[in-house]
């Protein structure tokens, strides 16, 4: 993984290392962060990626987090792929939490 931060903007590049699944294939992703208030962002991201086989796909995602405490964060994700193939690359909702240890 190769990634920048400038900014409220994230640029990160991986490589796939897995045999068989998505070995030789590169993912570009690139997302901003908007703070709404002390608590609350939204993130909005672009990713890209380019097999060395089969067909190229384009995905995008947007979230809303809330910074619940020092330790738990609370969100909602919509994220799927422009040109999606089959069901489960299509839109999808996503409500979660993260937590730190």
């Amino acid at each position: 993984m190769l990634g920048l931060t400038a900014g409220n903007f994230s640029l990160y590049n991986y490589r796939g290392v897995t045999s068989g699944v998505n070995k030789g294939d590169w993912y570009h992703a690139l997302s901003y962060t908007h703070t709404l208030n002390k608590d609350l962002t939204l993130v909005g991201g672009l990713g890209y990626t380019n097999r060395k086989q089969g067909e190229d796909k384009t995905d995008y995602s947007v979230a809303l987090n809330y910074k619940l405490d020092n330790q738990t964060t609370l969100y909602v994700k919509s994220q799927g792929i422009f040109n999606a193939t089959n069901e489960h690359e299509k839109n999808r909702v996503i409500i979660g939490a993260k937590v730190n240890f």
